[in-house]
């Protein structure tokens, strides 16, 4: 579809897909012909290289806002959970790997048992958007986060990923509650995935 859309307005941007393998220690072996571009995880560091130092000329620069004309808006779920029942949710950070809760902290990243490692900064801003998403009908207030990562995280470090990237949506001393546009991380911060990105060389 976006292929056909950049056709359509003459854009000369072709769409390529990749299929990128996310363990370290798997060992994989393609063995039919595969139209989409093969990364395992050594590869990917320099293909987000390559990716960052592409230039676009002129002719494309508004690919983004002819894009936008095509976007829906964001689904939400009008079902709404109780607070309350944030007791029954599986406190921590949850692996954006594997899935599961067996995370630690290790100086600037959260260490899986799996082996993955994410940033502390993505995977904290990260678990806050997904809390976000959960109660999307809240503004997110720091005592009802802390619920939800439980001992995965130091309080005032919560509170310093909350004012560095939530902004504020009403301001009452320890009780102020921060923004909450009820999406998944890679949605809330698109504009800023290259910081991200570069925290994962750290």
């Amino acid at each position: 579809m976006v292929q056909n859309i950049f056709d359509q307005h003459h854009l000369p941007l072709k769409v390529e897909g990749v299929l990128a393998f996310m363990n370290p220690d798997a060992t994989i072996e393609i063995m039919d012909n595969v139209a989409e571009k093969v990364l395992f995880y050594q590869d990917i560091p320099n293909w987000l290289y390559e990716l960052n130092t592409y230039k676009t000329t002129s002719d494309v620069k508004n690919w983004k806002a002819i894009l936008q004309h095509y976007c829906v808006p964001a689904f939400k779920s009008q079902k709404r959970i109780p607070i309350e029942d944030i007791k029954y949710f599986k406190k921590g950070i949850c692996c954006r790997s594997c899935h599961g809760f067996q995370t630690t902290e290790n100086h600037n990243f959260i260490v899986c048992s799996c082996g993955h490692r994410e940033p502390k900064v993505t995977a904290c801003a990260r678990t806050i958007c997904e809390f976000g998403v959960l109660f999307h009908d809240r503004e997110l207030k720091r005592k009802e986060l802390q619920l939800f990562f439980g001992d995965s995280i130091n309080p005032r470090y919560l509170a310093f990923i909350l004012s560095k990237y939530f902004p504020v949506a009403k301001r009452a001393g320890h009780m102020s509650t921060r923004k909450n546009k009820g999406i998944l991380f890679e949605y809330w911060f698109e504009d800023e995935m290259d910081y991200f990105h570069s925290l994962e060389k750290s």
